[in-house]
């Protein structure tokens, strides 16, 4: 028994000097033991009542000798040492002894194991161990029944003396293997291998053990002699763990024991958990603000600053600060502390440069946002410009106070919307082109395809008539009548959107005679509608193919109203129109007598052709002139009878 003792102090003994010094850190729970002779016993281990976390976690401190004390579990198994970094507990378990009895026989003896579901043997920590001859130990796990983990060991010298070190057997009477993972309940076998040789039979004993494989001394058997189980005592590594449910288990279960500045750590092995205090922090982190932050500024000998800087610690960590006239990070294992020399010329020129560098693309950045933000402005004033001459205003006015439903939904079309449908009035996309304007091919965002016209001028004089024939067209509702769908008055010209009608212009000339009756029904109902059925009589232009429009399935649609665009009209071309007007009546008169004779006619009308040509002038007097002559000519003034032969340049 005192032998047994002393093995024991001594592994504590040697385990005390192991032990980190932290006289000022709590690790026990308040009014609780804190050691049992030379083991620290730290919360979630405790001795006494309300002094543990739960029972597998008790422990009783025994007087051994006078004065001396060991720490012990309650099935008796003395502990060494408890560390909480890595949650690992040392103790000290006897081998498994095989001895034949004196007659021969084989005794078949095995040592069972039953630890806390909590606690595991470290099978990184521990290896298996047989010494003796001609014999296979193995390991059988409570739970599955099955073989784990065995070796041979064979003698061939009847007096072998075995040598086992920290790190491997001397490979004569002896074997050792590794663990397998999370072994909690087992137990030892062993048996003999030789069934020939009996001379072992006279002294023969063998052992089997768990052992440290860092922490073992050296040890000497002799097979020869008798071993029984208090003989040796080797120390074992347990890992330990909190509970049997994972860390998010416990957190939400809200009974996580780990403190703040700490770490939860899932045990990898088994079931469970541990706690591990923070980097920066040491102590107890099963204890509540057990993780108390590590000074390393507070030893001036181990400071890991360099010599002349300045340590100045933080919450888990330290930083290091160079005095005056030195640069550098002031870390003994980084960069230190340098003298601080006085900047180069190269040093200069690149600095001044880099910052030259910086400065211009800053201005340039800021100047391009200028320059966009300005002509941004001026677009945009531009538009308001030639929406204000269009007559948007206007428009805008009439739409707001009337209350028909098609004019509310007669839309002002922005000139971004038109020039992205028409794609920038690309030349591939126009439908036509006249003297008032050009129609070019759009499409909406919405996927619809329309018609767009472009007038060719402006007049200012005639915006409100404009704007009245807007409104009136936007009225229209028959199948038979081209839809006028909106406007753009932010353009220089304004810009009128209409339904597109996919079939072109009336062109067939072998369809049935159905589909030719058909269009000329709708032509004749389309024209009704204008003359009788809209609330406002509205005028249409000549009754021809080119005005008559057809979908795919011929169906007539009627381009016959028009705007008269009056923005592009003025006083010369009514007046143009009325002597054409004239000139026809002339032409046509019943009494052959009174009928314009052909030279007249074609007079008048290079007379016009040559007018419209001549370039727009402020003065109109000539212009007037001229129209007045013609209407002269038309009610056969003597003057300019063309019997004379009078010139009418």
């Amino acid at each position: 028994m005192q032998l047994k003792v002393a093995v024991i102090l001594l592994f504590s003994i040697l385990f005390s000097f192991l032990e980190p010094q932290e006289t000022r850190t709590p690790l026990a729970k308040p009014h609780c033991q804190r050691e049992c002779g030379d083991v620290i016993i730290p919360y979630p281990f405790g001795i006494g009542a309300g002094c543990y976390h739960d029972k597998a976690f008790q422990v009783s401190c025994i007087h051994v000798l006078r004065g001396l004390f060991l720490p012990m579990f309650l099935d008796g198994t003395p502990i060494l040492h408890i560390s909480l970094d890595d949650a690992v507990v040392h103790v000290e378990r006897r081998p498994s002894v095989y001895c034949y009895d004196e007659s021969g026989q084989d005794p078949k003896t095995s040592v069972s194991v039953h630890l806390n579901q909590q606690f595991s043997i470290s099978y990184t920590r521990n290896k298996f161990v047989a010494i003796g001859c001609d014999i296979f130990a193995y390991v059988i796990d409570w739970g599955s029944r099955n073989y784990t983990s065995g070796c041979a060991s064979l003698c061939d010298d009847p007096n072998p003396i075995v040598g086992l070190t920290a790190t491997s057997c001397s490979s004569v009477g002896c074997c050792q293997t590794t663990l397998p993972k999370y072994i909690t309940s087992f137990d030892m076998r062993m048996f003999s291998i030789n069934t020939f040789n009996r001379s072992w039979t006279t002294k023969p004993c063998s052992i089997a053990f768990f052992v440290d494989n860092k922490n073992v001394s050296d040890y000497t058997f002799n097979i020869s002699e008798h071993i029984t189980s208090d003989s040796f005592f080797f120390p074992i590594v347990y890992n330990w763990v909190i509970g049997n449910i994972s860390c998010h288990e416990a957190l939400k279960r809200g009974n996580l024991v780990c403190s703040t500045d700490s770490d939860c750590i899932d045990n990898i092995e088994g079931l469970g958990h541990w706690c591990h205090c923070k980097q920066g922090y040491h102590g107890n982190p099963y204890l509540p603000s057990g993780c108390q932050d590590i000074n390393e500024c507070e030893d001036p000998y181990s400071s890991p600053c360099q010599n002349g800087a300045v340590c100045i610690n933080t919450p888990g960590n330290y930083s290091c600060r160079c005095q005056n006239g030195f640069v550098s990070d002031g870390n003994e294992h980084g960069h230190g502390c340098r003298h601080k020399q006085a900047r180069s010329l190269v040093d200069l020129v690149i600095s001044l440069a880099t910052t030259s560098a910086a400065g211009a693309l800053i201005l340039i950045a800021f100047g391009s946002f200028l320059y966009l933000k300005l002509e941004r402005l001026k677009r945009n004033n531009v538009k308001r410009k030639f929406f204000t001459r269009n007559g948007g205003l206007v428009l805008q006015d009439q739409l707001i106070t009337s209350s028909t439903a098609s004019a509310l939904k007669t839309k002002l079309f922005s000139t971004k919307e038109i020039m992205k449908a028409t794609d920038n009035f690309n030349e591939s996309r126009v439908l036509g082109k006249g003297g008032q304007g050009t129609v070019y091919k759009g499409m909406l965002p919405d996927g619809s395809i329309v018609a767009v016209k472009k007038s060719n001028i402006v007049d200012e004089d005639q915006v409100g008539r404009f704007v009245n024939e807007i409104l009136i067209l936007s009225q229209i509702n028959h199948r038979n009548m081209v839809k006028l769908l909106g406007c753009c008055l932010e353009y220089e010209v304004p810009l009128l959107v209409y339904e597109y009608v996919s079939n072109g212009t009336l062109h067939i000339i072998s369809e049935t005679r159905g589909i030719r009756l058909q269009i000329a029904g709708e032509v004749a109902g389309a024209l009704s509608y204008l003359h009788s059925c809209a609330s406002t009589a509205i005028s249409h232009r000549d009754i021809k193919s080119d005005n008559i429009l057809l979908d795919e399935n011929y169906r007539a649609v009627n381009s016959l109203f028009e705007i008269h665009d009056a923005l592009a009209a003025n006083d010369g071309q009514i007046g143009e129109i009325f002597v054409v007007a004239k000139l026809a009546q002339r032409c046509l008169h019943w009494n052959a007598k009174k009928r314009q004779i052909m030279k007249v006619a074609a007079a008048v009308l290079d007379q016009l052709r040559r007018k419209q040509y001549q370039p727009p002038s402020p003065k109109k007097l000539k212009g007037k002139f001229s129209i007045a002559t013609l209407v002269l000519i038309l009610d056969g003034s003597p003057a300019f009878d063309g019997q004379h032969g009078e010139s009418l340049d």
